[in-house]
């Protein structure tokens, strides 16, 4: 047993992943716990308010899951995954300031965009940072250290639960905030691997056969910016809701194919 550890955390992708899950989850276990709580009981929001946030925060999540993607195959997803989670952390902590619907929407909303954000660059960084056949085992680890992180953070958000004041409700969410910034640091220690590769184009020749260098450096710029410019709401490879949008496309085709055979 402590060899199969050893040699599953002597992988740095997968010892940094773990180390950043460890320590985030924590902080999103806190927040996971006292959000609804502290909607009603601190801020005053209704039943309604409070699932008007949290279903626009998931939106807004969805949205932000095709961006994310889209932005980690451009640019570091380690930075990426870096900034974005950091700014979920800090936005995290702003929710102890919220004293109405509006601040806490408006605060939801952008935490629920940057924190997927940061998620999605972090897929990226498993698909790349792992073999094929590395990869499952990799998810199982890391849902594992989720788990029991959340579970630890919803025994520190006890406290805040059996104390039952707006000052310790305040105090444990931005210990969540705080922790989730933390918990974004060792993304930095991640290799260059788990970057999207570098797009080159085929060099450019000269009418004698040479490599025309300044011609070749302007088609590679060109291909790089056509390819930051696709947009992740536009692309056939990126759909929105790729299930009912086959089933409906095959459902057409097949009638489509129907009237023609009985005309």
């Amino acid at each position: 047993m402590r060899d199969r550890l050893a040699q599953t955390f002597s992988d740095p992708v997968l010892r940094a992943l773990v180390t950043a899950t460890a320590v985030s989850r924590i902080g999103r276990g806190v927040f996971l716990t006292v959000t609804v709580l502290f909607f009603t009981l601190i801020i005053g929001l209704s039943a309604g308010e409070a699932a008007v946030v949290l279903a626009v925060s998931s939106a807004c999540g969805v949205l932000a899951s095709f961006l994310g993607g889209w932005l980690a195959d451009r640019w570091s997803a380690r930075r990426l995954a870096f900034v974005f989670e950091t700014l979920g952390g800090l936005l995290l902590a702003t929710y102890a300031f919220a004293d109405s619907f509006v601040a806490a929407l408006v605060i939801a909303s952008l935490a629920g965009f940057f924190d997927t954000i940061g998620y999605s660059a972090r897929s990226a960084i498993i698909a790349r940072g792992f073999a094929p056949e590395r990869r499952v085992h990799a998810r199982a680890v890391l849902r594992t250290v989720t788990n029991l992180s959340i579970a630890i953070g919803s025994g520190i958000a006890a406290v805040a639960l059996a104390l039952g004041t707006a000052e310790a409700y305040r105090i444990v969410i931005v210990i969540a905030g705080v922790i989730g910034v933390l918990g974004a640091l060792p993304l930095l220690r991640l290799p260059a691997s788990v970057d999207a590769p570098v797009r080159e184009v085929d060099a450019v020749l000269t009418e004698t056969g040479s490599i025309d260098t300044h011609g070749t450096a302007e088609a590679t710029l060109a291909a790089r910016n056509d390819w930051r410019r696709r947009s992740p709401w536009r692309d056939p490879p990126i759909p929105c809701v790729p299930g009912p949008i086959r089933a409906f496309s095959a459902w057409g085709s097949r009638s489509a194919r129907s009237r023609r055979r009985s005309s």
